[in-house]
């Protein structure tokens, strides 16, 4: 058991053994390969693929995702509905080790995914294994709070009554991850789901569908039962409203714009549905940096550049605003406009 959390340290690529590590896991990737959809434990290649491929090199193909029609995901939601009337029963020491073997496994595929990530979303090394970090830290605080979850409510005692109060799982979900996070974003909602008694629909972004695939692969090793969890790659349009409108989906999770976040928000309101769904959709920010005047200011311009031009500033958490105390102003501008050149 999780009892005492730790941050996951990034991997320091300037040690060569270390970056000798990562050039191997480049050379030994597999290319132009053709991934199915996952759906029960059943693999499932289309007719109709999706294209991946390196956005820093265009005409090099990472993968070949199948594209799933309206019947795949109506498959997928039944695996996933039928499999959430035993999975909801495991006890929370069950599906808190389950979660640990994945961190085990993500450790030792570390360098693998790092490079699937690096040729499929165009991040840079670090970015990548702060990925890897990200999840790890992920699922070590869900194991923690899920763990605090069992203990139940603390409620008022009063004479002659015996109350008590608790969590439980709710059902189906589906998971809607951005291309930008295609390993932590999508982590992260799955194992949230998952360590709490949920099912799962996953439909990742069309850019990076070879990312989750990986994924899948571990969380199948790791143990996850059939339809637990279930994968589907394919259009927005095409099966991502009819995952969200479905009834019985139970809650969404989502990453992404704000068009398509309102529009499921929308969508998922409808009244024709068996309960209220429940959804969090996160859809970027306008971020500010403060500097004070006791700032170190050299260290804010360095900061501040970092974060909005790291991986091209595709971040929803990227610094898109500085406030800055008018009596460092101009010193914090000229340093600012130095490091971004």
């Amino acid at each position: 058991m999780v009892m005492v959390f730790k941050n996951e340290k990034e991997l320091d690529f300037q040690n060569e053994g270390i970056k000798a590590q990562m050039v191997s896991a480049f050379e030994n990737m597999k290319k132009g390969e053709t991934y199915p959809l996952w759906i029960n434990g059943e693999k499932k290649v289309t007719k109709d693929l999706i294209t991946s491929v390196n956005p820093g090199k265009k005409s090099e193909v990472i993968g070949y995702a199948s594209s799933a029609d309206i019947s795949d995901a109506e498959e997928a939601m039944k695996a996933a509905s039928e499999a959430f009337k035993t999975w909801r029963f495991t006890p929370a020491k069950e599906r808190i080790e389950i979660a640990q073997r994945v961190i085990e496994l993500l450790q030792r595929e570390r360098f693998n995914m790092n490079a699937v990530m690096i040729e499929e979303s165009g991040k840079n090394w670090g970015e990548a294994d702060g990925e890897i970090c990200e999840t790890i830290d992920f699922i070590n605080a869900y194991c923690i709070g899920l763990e605090e979850l069992e203990k139940g409510i603390p409620l008022q005692n009063i004479p002659g009554e015996e109350t008590s109060a608790f969590y439980i799982p709710i059902g189906v979900g589906v998971i809607v991850p951005p291309w930008n996070f295609p390993l932590a974003l999508l982590a992260g909602m799955v194992m949230g789901a998952l360590i709490t008694g949920n099912t799962v629909v996953v439909k990742p972004a069309s850019d990076t569908p070879v990312v989750a695939w990986k994924f899948m692969e571990i969380l199948e090793e790791a143990g996850y039962p059939k339809g637990v969890v279930n994968y589907v790659t394919g259009s927005g349009g095409k099966i991502g409203s009819y995952l969200v409108e479905h009834p019985d989906t139970r809650f969404i999770n989502f990453t992404g714009s704000k068009a398509v976040g309102l529009g499921i928000n929308q969508a998922a309101a409808a009244t024709s549905v068996k309960w209220i769904k429940r959804i969090v959709a996160e859809m970027g920010g306008k971020n500010a940096i403060i500097v004070d005047k006791s700032a170190d200011v050299d260290q804010a311009a360095l900061g501040v550049m970092q974060s909005a031009f790291f991986f091209q500033g595709q971040k929803c958490s990227a610094c898109s605003r500085a406030i800055v105390h008018e009596s460092v102003y101009d010193e914090f501008v000229e340093k600012l406009v130095e490091k971004t050149k």
